[in-house]
């Protein structure tokens, strides 16, 4: 049969002519002037990347600079893409990664070990941009809201043992390292079999003193505990920092956030090891403390679950301007049908103080009265349906007002409270932006350390990007403004920091 030839007219092509040869263009002629790309690569360049360039090895293959990887590292994480091998590729076919490397392809080993290598420094990075953004007037960080969030760890719940069952299997490998010797030592076993029977031996073995080492771990942990939680506790044997948190269902981490709620950067990340958030008041302070400095006009905000006897008492020794929220007296004092459905026993929230008349008010709307310093007594619950929900030991309710309660009590009282608290919210919408438009529901980085430089690098590329849309976008109006604020700053030249600007960000605009 003769294949019949169109008659329609046909655009010539070459690529039937072998070989093929393809031109490289001129990076700066793959992207728009005004692309996005453009600003963040002229913004990352300003950053000091020295401590990247001093852990280069003076030997061996040449390598790509630290400013070139973390940027292709912060572009692909702000398209919901962490793996190294998927950045690896866009590096090959993607113009904006292709403008970044210069054409070059990282290799996807290359790009994890730079991670890697570099935890400490990238986390430092992060640092720089809020002195940046501090020293510049972007945000004078004035208002600072914190929270948390949990995020599953790299292992698996399956990892997880109680004391019990790590017994039941150090008992079990030991069995079956014996078991194996005993096999390797017979006559009749084939060389190879004994060389795969030996190398099973040896991953054993390993697995044993993983599970010896944890189990030392879990005994210290367990004298943290309260007896009733010490015989459930777990502990996860790939990572035993990663804690059980019932909300995800598995192993996890409480990731930090304390977000300026100006602007919304994230001016602190750190991932901690705490089942909540009743101990990370104080270290998110002293974190933002150390980054920009000593501020007494700077505010802090946080909810019901900082609300502690320590953190209170840190704030009222350092003289900090902060709210945290409690939700005792929050919600009013509760209906008498919701007493009766699902409140077996009332406790210190259940009660409203009423500050200009020095007493309290029961859920029954029957008053305590001070009836000496601190002490505050109801005489009227001898005909009380509610009496067995309220004092079971004795015959009258009484409050004894201790200095946490008077904490929260002043606490409460401040003004601008409810407004605060609406501010707070920011930092949901940072989270939401982390587990849902990036898709971190899960680290992809195994142990504390990697979780840290993986929340790090997330929140350096949620930075950078505000920053640019925020700032550096569809800005006639702002722009005049920030160019004079940053020839300022070239004129002092340095920051209160050790960060210095070059004139080469101007170019940006």
């Amino acid at each position: 049969m003769i294949k019949e030839v169109p008659t329609m007219p046909i655009k010539k092509t070459n690529q039937d002519q072998l070989p093929i040869r393809f031109g490289r263009p001129n990076v700066n002629l793959l992207v728009s002037e005004k692309a996005e790309v453009i600003k963040l690569w002229s913004l990352i360049q300003q950053l000091d990347f020295s401590k990247f360039y001093s852990k280069i090895k003076k030997i061996g293959a040449p390598n790509y600079k630290p400013e070139v990887m973390l940027t292709l590292v912060l572009m692909a994480i702000s398209d919901g893409i962490t793996s190294s091998r998927k950045i690896e590729k866009l590096c090959s076919v993607h113009t904006e990664y292709i403008f970044v490397a210069e054409w070059g392809t990282p290799d996807h080993s290359t790009i994890a070990r730079f991670i890697t290598n570099n935890k400490e420094e990238i986390i430092e990075i992060g640092k720089q941009i809020i002195v940046l953004a501090n020293q510049s007037g972007l945000s004078r960080f004035k208002e600072l809201a914190m929270d948390g969030t949990k995020i599953q760890s790299y292992s698996s719940q399956i990892h997880s043992y109680t004391e019990a069952k790590l017994n039941e299997q150090i008992i079990r490998i030991e069995k079956a390292i014996k078991t194996n010797i005993e096999i390797m030592k017979g006559n009749d076993i084939k060389e190879t079999e004994k060389e795969k029977r030996n190398k099973k031996n040896t991953e054993m073995i390993q697995s044993l003193e993983i599970c010896n080492l944890s189990k030392i771990k879990l005994v210290e942990r367990k004298k943290t505990l309260y007896p009733q939680h010490r015989e459930k506790h777990q502990i996860n044997v790939k990572e035993n920092d990663a804690r059980y948190v019932s909300r995800i269902s598995g192993c996890g981490y409480n990731v930090q956030y304390v977000v300026d709620t100006s602007t919304g950067l994230i001016v602190v990340n750190e991932v901690m090891t705490d089942q909540n958030d009743a101990h990370a008041f104080k270290p998110n302070v002293e974190k933002v403390e150390e980054i920009l400095g000593n501020d007494p006009k700077q505010k802090f905000i946080a909810d019901s679950g900082y609300s502690n006897g320590e953190t209170l008492s840190f704030i009222e020794e350092r003289e900090i301007d902060a709210l945290v929220n409690d939700i005792a007296g929050q919600k009013g004092l509760p209906t008498k049908e919701e007493i009766i459905d699902h409140i077996s026993k009332f406790n210190f929230r259940h009660y409203i103080y009423i500050k200009n008349e020095n007493r309290y008010m029961c859920p029954n709307s029957k008053y305590l009265e001070e009836t000496e310093e601190d002490v505050y007594e109801c005489k009227e619950c001898m005909d009380c349906q509610f009496k067995e929900r309220c004092c079971t030991k004795k015959e009258s309710k009484v409050i004894n007002q201790t200095d946490f309660q008077k904490q929260r009590i002043a606490m409460m009282g401040k003004e601008g409270h409810a407004a605060s608290m609406n501010r707070r919210k920011i930092v949901e919408r940072k989270f939401g932006q982390l587990k849902w438009n990036l898709g971190l529901k899960r680290f992809t980085r195994k142990q504390l350390e990697g979780a840290r430089v993986e929340t790090a690098l997330i929140a350096l590329s949620i930075n950078l990007y505000s920053i640019l849309r925020h700032y550096f976008s569809n800005l006639p109006q702002k722009t005049t403004i920030l160019k004079h604020l940053f020839i300022q700053l070239l004129n002092n030249l340095r920051f209160t920091g050790n960060y210095i600007i070059s004139p080469k960000f101007l170019l940006i605009f």
